[in-house]
């Protein structure tokens, strides 16, 4: 457009300068030690249902990212080892994580016969 109105003398050439928008990078807050502390507390002491106690853990001890998390299928589980791989990831490549011993009973009892860990297939 610009071109078109500079050949036919509507407007003066313009002289652009391009400068790239600054970005504001904000800290991402950290939760503090006592809130997990009572999160994990009242996970003992309440009646919550496995899967959210699950869910819970694995983001909290791996770092697993919470769509990574509801893609993990129980053929990628290998619980002898302590190895979910994870072949639905963000960038596209698949990885491993690696899960403590204090989870592995939780694991054992979330799995079901559905494809993914995480399926409700009843209302929990």
């Amino acid at each position: 457009m610009l071109r078109h109105l500079i050949k036919n003398d509507y407007i003066d050439k313009i002289n652009f300068r391009f400068e790239p928008l600054k970005t504001i990078k904000k800290p991402i807050p950290n939760i503090e030690d006592e809130s997990i502390r009572k999160i994990l507390n009242y996970f003992e002491t309440s009646n919550v249902y496995p899967k959210n106690k699950l869910m819970f853990l694995l983001i909290l001890t791996t770092g697993i990212r919470t769509n990574e998390l509801c893609h993990i299928k129980n053929s990628n589980i290998d619980l002898e080892n302590g190895i979910i791989h994870l072949d639905f990831t963000k960038n596209g490549e698949s990885r491993n994580i690696y899960i403590v011993d204090s989870l592995k009973d939780l694991v054992a009892q979330v799995m079901n016969k559905t494809i993914y860990l995480l399926m409700n297939t009843t209302r929990e």
